[in-house]
């Protein structure tokens, strides 16, 4: 009887041990933390090497550098980048590095604060880019508008620059009280002489290299809202620096018929056309040169 007994035991307490291993938890627990550790010391060295690209970036930029701008610029075989590798202005920045952040393999977003001439810009989120073995900032999709052009906007037309007129405008990512910041969809290719492309309201042509003008036709669509002062379109040019798109003219086109736009510039610009206050109105523009 007693050895039956302990045989018993020794059997529940296996079956017991299969179901409830001991040590299985406590280890696997250890694992998976050993693992999270692991993959976050293999992201910190890549992390700090975005972060230099970014500084060196703007350490280009404030020494006109354009070697080293090419160097850790997206893009760098396009002509419109060695353009403004060759025409960087002068300039004194200052950024701090917010936060960065893991999009893919071959894709950071990097925020940055910066002061550039005394100036304070919002948060921009840059996007850095893996091309071949290195870094480089992408700055191609940042647009810049100095509320200054949007008060002249506004005054052309007599109204003033309302709050809800900003908040019309698509893809804001920052603002504070001398710029609003949009990220936009990015253009894919640099063209160059002669010729016209098509796109929707609110898109923003590719690089365009002018020879001294650069023409926007604007072709409204349906419009259901008051012909006042408050309805029209405006034809924008962006100017591409060193980093970024900065909105610098505008023109103030009907609302409802065909119109047309001249800027009288020379380099590699950008243009876009909306209506200012109404978002729903759809429409097309032709970027002709």
């Amino acid at each position: 009887m007693k050895k039956t007994a302990l045989i018993s035991t020794i059997a529940l307490s296996t079956l017991i041990a299969s179901v409830y291993p001991v040590s299985a938890a406590p280890f696997q627990r250890h694992s998976a933390g050993a693992n999270e550790q692991n993959i976050s010391e293999s992201i910190q060295p890549i992390k700090l090497e975005v972060e230099q690209t970014v500084k060196d970036f703007f350490d280009s930029l404030n020494k006109k550098d354009s070697a080293k701008y090419l160097n850790n610029v997206a893009h760098s075989q396009d002509d419109s980048t060695k353009y403004v590798s060759s025409h960087l202005k002068e300039g004194n920045i200052e950024i701090d590095i917010i936060k960065t952040q893991k999009i893919n393999d071959s894709e950071y977003e990097v925020q940055v604060k910066k002061t550039e001439n005394g100036k304070e810009y919002p948060v921009i989120p840059y996007d850095v880019v893996l091309e071949g073995d290195k870094w480089k900032v992408d700055p191609t999709n940042i647009v810049v508008t100095p509320k200054e052009i949007l008060e002249k906007q506004a005054a052309e037309l007599g109204t003033s620059l309302a709050s809800s007129q900003i908040a019309n405008m698509q893809n804001i990512v920052g603002e504070n009280e001398n710029f609003i910041v949009r990220k936009t969809s990015k253009s894919e290719d640099t063209v160059s002489p002669m010729s016209f492309l098509t796109y929707n309201f609110g898109e923003r042509s590719v690089d365009i290299y002018s020879p001294g003008a650069l023409g926007v036709e604007t072709i409204p669509g349906n419009n259901d809202h008051p012909i006042d002062s408050l309805n029209w379109t405006i034809a924008s040019l962006y100017e591409k620096n060193g980093s970024q798109y900065t909105e610098m003219q505008f023109k103030s086109l009907s609302p409802t018929s065909t119109d047309y736009a001249t800027f009288s510039v020379s380099g590699y610009y950008a243009v876009s056309a909306r209506n200012f206050n109404y978002p729903d109105v759809t429409g097309k523009f032709n970027a002709v040169w």
